[in-house]
């Protein structure tokens, strides 16, 4: 009979019972406190059976596909250097944007951002990005993540410069992940509401 593991990329947020997958960005939440994957988790069994859940498969099937268990860790260990290789190479390109430098909204005492500097990105930035990823022939995947100081004292940028590309990643089958970094001051139901609709932050290619 086939033993299987949980992978070691799991996250177990006991507080909500959920457990977090950073190899692929994949969460479950667990209402039942019961549940045969929850007590292994808790457990951190090894080694275990296939279960079922209120006799189905459906749970054990969609955690051995989004790899929450795996028959040996060589698995996670291929993807993962299946990831460096792309990314070092000319399909893949990360870039991570400053819209508004190291400005920020915040005083922390404990920080290195600047409260003061008032420098924006703005049109001319825009072009010279987008112009620097349309001549990257090969591109297949593209994350931008929007950093600082506090990205969102920016928005209007992010969002205009948002929509062209993922225009441009649907037009030229590229898959794009769009992340940010912030303090969640300015992220008002409105906001999230003109960033959602407008980016979808990840889509894939159909």
């Amino acid at each position: 009979m086939i033993k299987y593991n949980l992978s070691y990329t799991l996250t177990y947020i006991k507080k909500y019972n959920r457990i977090y997958n950073w190899l692929n960005g994949e969460y479950v939440e667990f209402d039942d406190v019961s549940h045969p994957f929850l007590n292994i988790i808790k457990n951190n069994i090894n080694n275990f059976d296939k279960f079922k859940y209120q006799e189905v498969d459906d749970d054990f099937n969609w955690l051995l596909e989004n790899k929450f268990i795996v028959k040996e860790q060589k698995e996670i260990h291929d993807i993962i250097l299946n990831k460096v290789i792309d990314n070092n190479s000319d399909k893949y390109l990360q870039l991570t944007l400053l819209p508004v430098q190291m400005a920020c909204n915040f005083a922390c005492t404990y920080c290195y951002e600047d409260r003061e500097q008032k420098s924006r990105m703005g049109d001319t930035q825009q072009d010279i990005i987008f112009k620097y990823i349309q001549n990257i022939k090969n591109l297949e995947y593209l994350q931008i993540e929007w950093f600082g100081g506090e990205p969102m004292l920016n928005v209007d940028f992010i969002l205009n410069f948002s929509k062209v590309i993922q225009e441009y990643s649907n037009s030229n089958n590229i898959n794009y992940r769009g992340s940010m970094t912030t303090n969640a001051y300015y992220l008002n139901k409105d906001n999230f509401i003109k960033l959602f609709n407008n980016d979808r932050w990840y889509r894939r290619k159909s």
